[in-house]
This record gives C-alpha cells, sequence and structure tokens, in this order.
C-alpha cells in the first residue's frame, strides 16, 4: 500500500491522516502487515494505513541476530503481526512489538530487579545478563 512521504507532501494533510491513525489504534492494538523494508535495527511493517510500523530487533521473539541478517528470519514480504507500543509523531510512525505490553512489561522488572541487585553490591549488569532477561511469559 505505500507510506506516506512526510518530506513530500502538505503539513495539514499529513497532521489529519496521522489523528485519524491515532483515533484508529490504541497502544495493545493487534496488527498484521507485509514487511516492506528491512534496515538491520528491524523491520518496517506496512499495515495498510499509510504509516510505517516500525518493529525493531529486540522486539522479535526469540531473535537470534546471525540468522536475521543472514534473512533466515524476516524477509521483505513476509507477512508479521505485533501489538502497538507507541506512536512516534516526530518521524510519523508506529512502533510494535511481537510481545504483548504484560510481557514487555514483565521485563522491565526484571531488569529492574536485575540492576537493583547489581546496585547493592557496587556493580552494573553486564550485556551478557541483561541479554538473559528473560521477555515476560516466553523463553
Amino acid at each position: 500500500m505505500g507510506h506516506y512521504n512526510a518530506f513530500n507532501i502538505d503539513k495539514i494533510v499529513l497532521e489529519k491522516a496521522w489523528e485519524e491513525l491515532l483515533e484508529k489504534y490504541s497502544i495493545g492494538d493487534k496488527v498484521e502487515g507485509i514487511i516492506d523494508a528491512k534496515p538491520t535495527f528491524g523491520a518496517f511493517v506496512d499495515i495498510g494505513d499509510k504509516f510505517p510500523a516500525q518493529l525493531e530487533i529486540i522486539d522479535i521473539i526469540n531473535l537470534d541476530y546471525d540468522d536475521y541478517l543472514s534473512n533466515k528470519v524476516y524477509n521483505i514480504g513476509d507477512k508479521v503481526a505485533g501489538y502497538i507500543i507507541g506512536f512516534s509523531k516526530h518521524n510519523y510512525q508506529i512502533r510494535i512489538s511481537e510481545y504483548t505490553l504484560e510481557e514487555l512489561t514483565e521485563r522491565h522488572d526484571n531488569l529492574k530487579k536485575l540492576i537493583d541487585e547489581k546496585d547493592k553490591v557496587g556493580e552494573r549488569p553486564s550485556r551478557e545478563e541483561i541479554g538473559k532477561v528473560p521477555r515476560g511469559g516466553r523463553a
């Protein structure tokens, strides 16, 4: 379906379309679409509403980054589903995650516990420790 090009469209038209999008969707809504771009940090998904939905690599369940880079995981044209986790007006993008809001909240709580434990002994968690913190509900 394609996306709006924020640089080549009347700002009033863009703002009106963005407001309509915000009325249509809420945080936590499940959406489906087709990957139409795949930069190294994630994927852009066309959900049929003219604004790109960004699925970052940290929001892909059980992602092996090497598999992602070698195109074993998600390619342009693949169907994906996710949950809306935010809206970025500065670049007119929808943020989506394969994880539910509950799972993301649980991960946040688990990360906070790890940081608090390390703080008690004057340390900071390593990348490896952070990477091992489970995202709620799924290993």
